[in-house]
């Protein structure tokens, strides 16, 4: 499976190593088997056998920790094969996905950075409604949450710039959405030629316009007011598929659906759906061509991107830093000037001030007249007027303060620095070929496992499974013997799956061998047969 993802076809076409002992392909799969068997970094390796390792990759042992790190910072050292890798993978999944007009969910993440060495620029983290050092990466998945792209930003511009900045042309380079695209906004009933679905953070009507004018759609959760409630009898029940990584589930919704055209943006759709409870949620669409329950089926199927990447930084170590050690920040890269922040953040703190005050003014005024709601409503007013002072004060400071300045610009106790990005990007990619290929293994499992599927665990416990490597070059055959895992009802479960990969007659990378997995009581009923 991680052949057919691609590892090795395109990893040998536009990656290169030195010559060495350890080469590209064993590298290439020494970083994916790691990832699948749940091994959280190189450290790891350092409580693993090396000779067990070492058989897996057909050596007499794998690589020490340092070994590995050197060749993945020479494997990155030049980013642009790096970027080529990722563009040629990203072309073939595009192609293997539906052949319908793409529909793509788009999302940033957030990796937060705990060290003390460096000092990287503050982003919101949603997960823990806090601002904390970090680097950014947008994510580009199929609807059903498959990896598609990874691009990572050492400075977060925000989702709606980084939309045109960084996704437009990554797709672009794939072909999308090509020379044919309609323009939307001469005819909104036309079949878009791409549709990107992402959260509010993306809100932007004329962003909405410019990307209609390029035939592509958009698909988000409106915002701002919504303002009054529908009637329910707009609403009907209608049958709506939410897309996963294992497959779709068609449920039953209530939506309603009426246009709309927001200052500044184009003609749309606004798609509501009602809830048990009465509350009415509001998504917009610019595209008229999709179904109703289409359009709002992609929307709700964004949440196979969020629970991505919680599984991944579970399971597959998304947010562990690349390497040790950081990179310098792009010296010409523009970010807010930290005085203007400052200055900005003082203004909002004396807006906060002032509020609470003036209410409390209001009040005092409003009651009964005396002598003492008179003196007290005074000397709120006499603080008011000074923080109004200040606040205008810095106001005008803040006019005069560029907002924007080169990194290169800023004071030595303000610089800032950035992850590696040719290790990050790197081992991202190697996280989305382990990932898609343990998903393409999930319908094989799920297939044995009844009501309550659980696949990916399965899955886990087959990587982590000890096995027999039984070399046999007469037959020209690598037999592997897995010994079992923790229950009799995992093992079951994996007899299909080990059936169709038997079926696919894969050879070992580097030999002629044709690699047959069996289990125990497989071996057991083979050896019968024979006798």
């Amino acid at each position: 499976m991680l052949l057919r993802e691609g590892l090795l076809a395109r990893g040998l076409e536009h990656l290169s190593l030195p010559k060495g002992y350890y080469g590209l392909a064993s590298i290439l799969l020494l970083l994916s088997f790691l990832f699948l068997a749940r091994l959280r970094n190189a450290e790891a390796l350092r409580r693993q056998a090396p000779g067990e390792w070492g058989a897996i990759l057909g050596l007499d042992r794998c690589p020490e920790v340092k070994t590995l790190r050197r060749k993945v910072r020479a494997l990155a050292a030049d980013i642009e094969p790096v970027r080529g890798w990722r563009r040629a993978l990203a072309a073939d999944w595009l192609a293997d996905a539906a052949p319908e007009g793409p529909v793509l969910s788009v999302d940033g993440h957030v990796k937060v950075y705990a060290g003390r060495k460096g000092r990287l620029p503050k982003h919101f983290v949603a997960r823990q409604k806090l601002c904390l050092p970090a680097a950014t990466s947008y994510w580009i998945n199929l609807l059903g949450g498959r990896p598609l792209l990874c691009l990572p930003k050492a400075l977060d511009p925000a989702m709606a710039a980084a939309l045109e900045q960084d996704v437009l042309p990554a797709l672009e380079a794939l072909g999308l959405p090509g020379p044919a695209a309609p323009d939307l906004t001469a005819d909104p009933e036309a079949e878009p030629a791409l549709t990107l679905v992402f959260d509010r953070e993306g809100w932007s009507p004329a962003l909405f316009r410019r990307l209609a004018r390029r035939g592509i759609a958009v698909i988000t959760w409106r915002k701002g007011g919504k303002g009054e409630d529908w009637p329910e009898a707009e609403f009907r029940t209608v049958e709506t598929m939410i897309h996963g990584p294992g497959g779709g589930r068609a449920v039953k919704v209530r939506l309603a659906e009426r246009r709309i055209a927001p200052a500044g943006g184009p003609e749309m759709r606004e798609i509501r759906r009602l809830l048990d409870g009465g509350r009415q949620m509001p998504l917009v669409a610019t595209g008229f061509g999709m179904p109703l329950q289409d359009a709002a089926g992609a929307l709700f199927s964004r949440w196979a991107q969020e629970n991505y990447f919680k599984y991944m930084r579970e399971e597959f170590n998304l947010d562990a830093l690349p390497v040790h050690g950081l990179a310098e920040l792009d010296p010409e890269a523009e970010i807010v000037n930290p005085a203007w922040r400052e200055l900005d953040r003082g203004i909002r703190q004396r807006q906060a001030k002032l509020g609470p005050r003036r209410n409390r003014i209001a009040r005092l005024l409003r009651g009964e007249p005396s002598a003492a709601a008179g003196d007290a409503a005074a000397r709120l007013q006499a603080e008011c007027d000074a923080i109004e002072a200040e606040r205008e004060e810095l106001m005008r400071r803040r006019k005069d303060a560029p907002k924007r300045l080169r990194a290169a610009d800023l004071d030595e106790a303000q610089k800032l620095d950035a992850l590696p990005a040719g290790e990050k990007l790197l081992l991202d990619i190697v996280r989305m070929i382990a990932y898609r290929a343990e998903t393409r293994m999930m319908a094989a499992v799920a297939d044995r496992q009844g009501v309550k599927q659980r696949p990916r665990r399965t899955l886990g416990a087959l990587f982590q499974a000890a096995a027999d490597i039984i070399p046999d070059p007469a037959a020209k055959i690598l037999r592997v013997r897995i010994l079992g895992t923790a229950s009799n009802a995992g093992d079951a479960a994996l007899e299909q799956l080990l059936d169709e990969l038997n079926q696919t007659g894969t050879v070992f990378p580097g030999t002629d061998l044709r690699m047959v997995y069996e289990l125990p009581e497989t071996a057991a009923k083979s050896a019968i047969d024979v006798a």
